[in-house]
C-alpha cells in the first residue's frame, strides 16, 4: 500500500502545455506497481501522455486495457480514477464494457477480466 499511502489525493504539479516531471514520476510508479501487484501478467504495451496513462496486460492470450486520466489541477484519486476494460488485443482501445474498480479491488478485477 506504500504506492496508494503516497499519492492517492496527492495534487501534481501542472506544467500546462506539458507534463510535469512530478506527473511523470507519478506514471512511473503506476506501472511499477501495477508489475508488481498483477505479477501474472505481462505488461505489453504502455503510455504517459498529457496528464493520464493506459497500458496493456496480457495473460495466456487474454488481454485487459487500464487507463488512468488524471485532470490538470487536480488531485490523484486511485479509486475513482482508474478504467479497466476486455480488449481484443493490444490493439483495441475500444474494448468492451468499462469498470471503475477502487484501487482495493483492482487486481482482483484484472484478475477476473482476463478469464
Amino acid at each position: 500500500m506504500e504506492f496508494y499511502e503516497k499519492y492517492q489525493g496527492k495534487l501534481l504539479n501542472d506544467y500546462g502545455s506539458i507534463c510535469s516531471a512530478e506527473f511523470i514520476s507519478f506514471a512511473r510508479a503506476f506501472f511499477r506497481e501495477i508489475k508488481k501487484r498483477a505479477e501474472d501478467f505481462e505488461i505489453v504495451k504502455k503510455h504517459i501522455g498529457h496528464y493520464d496513462l493506459f497500458m496493456f496486460l496480457e495473460k495466456n492470450g487474454k488481454y485487459v486495457y487500464l487507463k488512468y486520466s488524471g485532470i490538470n489541477r487536480c488531485h490523484v484519486d486511485l479509486n475513482h480514477g482508474v478504467m479497466i476494460r476486455k480488449a481484443k488485443d493490444s490493439q483495441d482501445y475500444s474494448g468492451e464494457t468499462n469498470h471503475f474498480p477502487n484501487w482495493e479491488n483492482l487486481f482482483k478485477e484484472i484478475e477476473s477480466l482476463s478469464k
